[in-house]
């Protein structure tokens, strides 16, 4: 008797997993890097039509876009349509700074990276992908704080619409014009003792 149940559960133990197991195993291994670095996620949270938006009013897609939405497959997802400018961008209504990655901080090293960011009509980010940058830790860095920004949503006749804003995030080396860095805290000087 004890053999057939240890027969039968290692029948259980071959049999191969589901599809929904998988994709639940998966699931649990899922990082930051894997999202932000594969399209196919992005695609996944897109729906047929896509109001596309820019931090700052532009008319068509620019070509670098264009070429990234083609080759990443988006463009094949979805028909992406320009965010009128008079309604313009989502507006962040809280961010935090992202954290700078010490070795690239340490080298004096500028970053640059091109994200394309789902935000809600909650104002939340959906999801985020980067289709270019410079240094793959910068853009994970910037990442981690974006995902984590809240906006306020844009809207049509007062009707709020998720929205796919192209943004563009970069680092200077030098320290000068970085406004979303953060910088380590300094320490504080040690008083000298009373005499």
């Amino acid at each position: 008797m004890l053999c057939r149940l240890i027969a039968a559960g290692l029948l259980l133990l071959a049999l191969p997993l589901s599809a929904a197991d998988k994709a639940k195993s998966k699931a649990a291994k899922l990082t930051l890097e894997d999202v932000v670095f594969d399209a196919q996620y992005l695609r996944q949270a897109l729906g047929p039509k896509t109001l596309l938006t820019f931090e700052k009013p532009v008319a068509e897609i620019p070509a670098s876009l264009a070429e990234a939405l083609k080759t990443s497959g988006l463009a094949d997802a979805t028909k992406f349509m320009v965010l009128p400018p008079e309604f313009g961008p989502p507006k962040v209504v809280e961010s935090i700074p992202y954290n700078y990655p010490t070795k690239l901080r340490r080298g004096r090293t500028s970053g640059e990276a091109d994200f394309l960011v789902l935000i809600g009509a909650d104002g939340k980010v959906k999801t985020i992908h980067c289709y270019q940058h410079s240094d793959r830790m910068f853009a994970l860095a910037v990442a981690a704080a974006v995902v984590r920004w809240q906006y306020a949503p844009t809207k049509i006749q007062e009707t709020a619409l998720p929205v796919l804003l192209a943004m563009h995030m970069s680092f200077v080396g030098d320290g000068s014009d970085n406004q979303l860095f953060h910088r380590p805290a300094e320490p504080e000087p040690i008083p000298p003792p009373p005499t």
